[in-house]
């Protein structure tokens, strides 16, 4: 089953996770963000592959970033997704700090959408698979 907020799983676990996401009718969204990239690679990687309302259009705000993408996600006609970051061990290796900053945005807007009071009660199953080669390092 797939959970809702951030997982961390290797190759072989993200592959079964997309198919299992397939199986269930989730509505997948993509993330590629190159390792070096930091900050603007992230917000960059989510203006191209993530629903978003209003539009982003800078990389500063890490609040502005979580209301855009959870109004982006509730506003989707679907009431799973799941969040597929390919890949991301380079990036957790060269921006730590990023890195877990994104997996806190990621992760509170998870919860958020899953909440029934926050969303009215039309809750979004959001599961955010970031495939990673090495769970234990970090």
């Amino acid at each position: 089953m797939l959970e809702i907020g951030v997982t961390l799983s290797g190759a072989d676990d993200a592959a079964a996770s997309m198919r299992e996401a397939v199986d269930e009718s989730f509505r997948v969204f993509p993330l590629e963000v190159r390792p070096e990239s930091g900050v603007a690679g992230f917000f960059a990687a989510v203006r191209r592959g993530l629903p978003l309302d209003p539009p982003l259009h800078s990389d500063r705000g890490w609040d502005a970033l979580a209301d855009s993408l959870w109004e982006g996600l509730h506003s989707i006609d679907s009431g799973r997704v799941l969040i597929h970051w390919r890949k991301a061990t380079g990036f957790r290796d060269t921006c730590p700090e990023v890195f877990d900053m994104c997996l806190e945005v990621l992760g509170n807007t998870a919860a958020s959408l899953a909440d029934r009071r926050a969303t009215g009660g039309r809750t979004t199953h959001v599961t955010v698979l970031i495939e990673v080669s090495s769970l234990s390092a970090k």
